[in-house]
This record gives structure tokens, sequence and C-alpha cells, in this order.
């Protein structure tokens, strides 16, 4: 009878340890997934401060396609599209890893002073 019951207190304080175990690499995994998910985000938001700097430079700028820009490790797809006079959209498609994050935002140019003013800004 004593043999039977330290068999079953090692089963029960095995199968803790490995919940445990478990619970530990589960908290490990998520994160990870949120320390990349964050990085996609700044990703995604320094492509779109590249995007503004070259609308300031040049207002005809229309983007980077495939395969994009490089950055941190991951890639960056910018796409202006010119809504007439002024005014500007530009979305930007980041991937990092298994992490894609889109921004998309409109401006208005003041062609004369080369400046920007940020009408909407939205983070997918």
């Amino acid at each position: 009878m004593a043999l039977v019951t330290v068999v079953i207190i090692a089963m029960v304080a095995l199968v803790m340890s490995l919940n445990s175990s478990f619970l530990g690499l589960s908290t490990l995994d998520m994160s990870f997934l949120v320390n990349e998910s964050g990085r996609a985000t700044a990703l995604a938001e320094a492509c779109a401060e590249t995007a503004l700097s070259e609308l300031r430079i040049n207002p005809a700028y229309t983007g980077v396609a495939s395969p994009g820009l490089s950055l941190f490790g991951g890639s960056c797809i910018i796409e202006v599209t010119n809504l007439g006079g002024n005014n500007r959209q530009a979305t930007t498609t980041t991937t990092l890893g298994n992490f894609t994050k889109r921004v998309a935002f409109t401006a208005t140019l003041d062609l004369i002073n080369r400046a920007l003013t940020i009408n909407t800004w939205q983070e997918f």
C-alpha cells in the first residue's frame, strides 16, 4: 500500500512539474510574439516616416514596389496615390517574419514650404 501511495504521489508531482514547464514555455512563446509584433509595428511606422520624407522632397513620389525596402530584418512596400491637388494617400505594408503590418495615412502637401499635414493615420 505504501508503495502504491508513493507511486501515485510521484505521478502527481510529475504531472504538476510538466504542467509548470509547459506553462513557462507558453509564456515565453507569447512574449516572443508580442515582441515581434511590436517590432513589425515599429518597422511599419518607420516605413511611413520614409514615405513622408520622400514626399517632402519629391511631391511626385509614388512609393517602392516589391520587393520593397529592406529595413531591420524586414521588408516594406510603400504605395503612394495622388488624390488630386496637394493630397496624397500612402499605404505601407511591412513584413517581418510571420507578421504583416499596414499603416495608411493621407497627407496634404504644402508645395511652397515643403511641409506636410497628416490628415489621417490608421494602423492595421
